[in-house]
């Protein structure tokens, strides 16, 4: 006996098809991933990471694989952590749950100035630079963007 009129169309393995992609255009591992990094060997590369990704293990594996000459980190140009809780304040609640949710940028979070002095920095650079770290993309471009993310499914076994 059917209670719904509607088939269920919850998809547990959901994909997303790349046009023009193919299965050669898909690295695992931290040995194919430097691999094909190692193409863009003195220019600049960003990776992107959502938060929650194992970023110690990530940039060591980079670090040893790419050897960069400049390393910059995105924590590095975020607020200290009293200035971050002040400009906080309002969406924070002691329910894990059912807090209040921010509509701002992750902008919002980090120093400008801090971001300007990299910026500037790089602008000098030579060989190989990584630009790593949740909102990296926002201290620079890059020749490319990788981005590091994890299934939510992860984040809530941890």
């Amino acid at each position: 006996m059917k209670y719904s009129k509607f088939e269920p169309n919850y998809v547990k393995f959901p994909t997303l098809k790349v046009e023009g992609a193919t299965e050669k255009d898909v690295w695992v591992g931290y040995e194919a991933i430097v691999e094909e990094l190692k193409q863009y060997e003195g220019k600049t590369i960003v990776v992107d990471t959502y938060p929650g990704v194992r970023d110690t293990e990530i940039l060591h594996a980079l670090q040893q694989g790419l050897k960069p000459n400049t390393i910059v980190t995105s924590i590095d140009c975020f607020y200290e952590k009293d200035e971050l809780t002040r400009r906080m304040q309002s969406h924070l609640t002691d329910d894990r749950v059912f807090g209040v949710m921010y509509y701002g940028n992750v902008i919002d979070f980090m120093d400008e100035s801090l971001i300007k002095r990299y910026q500037e920095l790089l602008k000098t650079r030579t060989g190989t630079t990584l630009i790593y770290g949740f909102g990296a993309s926002l201290i620079c471009e890059g020749d490319v963007v990788v981005y590091a993310d994890l299934a939510r499914w992860e984040i809530q076994q941890r």
